[in-house]
């Protein structure tokens, strides 16, 4: 953006978030009104298969499973950025931004300009509705907004580019986790010995006292075992 110096009328670059600057021809300090509205774009590569992977690991590390059928939209959403009296920040999506669109925890970082069409490279810009009256910056962010299916429910998240955060509006449910054979073996083999150990009583209080002395033994040899993996791990 350019600024024209009151005094020799010399054109300069504004940067965003540059509220003093030196005129470059005849070297007077400019300011900047605090009522001056910022409009920036946050450049971005596009990367459908990055974006199709950060949804896929978020997923998985929920228990949800992986995501099938997983059709990806891409462009430029406009969110209203707004400070309260304390200092914070929130970042809201403005108006004409896609359903899909939540408010955001955090303002991706990034190398921001000052909007302009030819930064988008090609790709989508939706366009914001009327102005919110208490915002002070309007930035169009990079969007991919995922439609996809987990198991038979259709679902859609939004991965924002550049810090790749991935939010939802509701999460699928917890993939239920198959009974793992491998994990019954092991017990299995413990009740059969066990139970021939207690045959070697005459007796029902002499077999429990034989097999409460084989499982006690087991469990002290199971807990010297950690603590010697602990300190050789140290």
């Amino acid at each position: 953006m350019l600024i024209k110096c009151d005094l020799c009328g010399g054109e300069n670059k504004l940067l965003p978030g540059q509220k003093m600057l030196k005129c470059s021809y005849c070297g007077s300090a400019l300011a900047v009104e605090d009522s001056h509205f910022e409009h920036l774009i946050l450049p971005h590569e596009r990367n459908d298969r990055v974006a199709g992977d950060m949804l896929r690991s978020f997923l998985l590390r929920r228990g949800a499973g992986p995501p099938v059928e997983t059709k990806i939209d891409f462009s430029y959403v406009p969110f209203s950025v707004i400070e309260d009296d304390t200092g914070g920040t929130s970042c809201i999506p403005a108006e004409g931004a896609p359903h899909a669109a939540g408010p955001l925890a955090d303002i991706p970082a990034g190398d921001y300009s000052f909007f302009d069409r030819d930064l988008a490279s090609g790709e989508k810009i939706i366009e914001e509705g009327s102005r919110d009256s208490r915002a002070s910056r309007l930035i169009h962010l990079p969007l991919y907004i995922a439609a996809f299916r987990i198991r038979k429910k259709r679902c859609r998240a939004v991965i924002t580019g550049e810090n790749w955060h991935v939010q939802m509006e509701k999460m699928p449910a917890r993939k239920k986790s198959p009974l793992d054979i491998s994990l019954l073996l092991p017990v299995a083999g413990l009740f059969v010995l066990y139970l021939m150990i207690g045959g070697l009583g005459a007796s029902w209080p002499a077999r429990l006292g034989f097999i409460a002395a084989a499982a006690s033994a087991a469990w002290f040899t199971y807990r010297i075992r950690e603590k010697v993996t602990a300190g050789n791990e140290r």
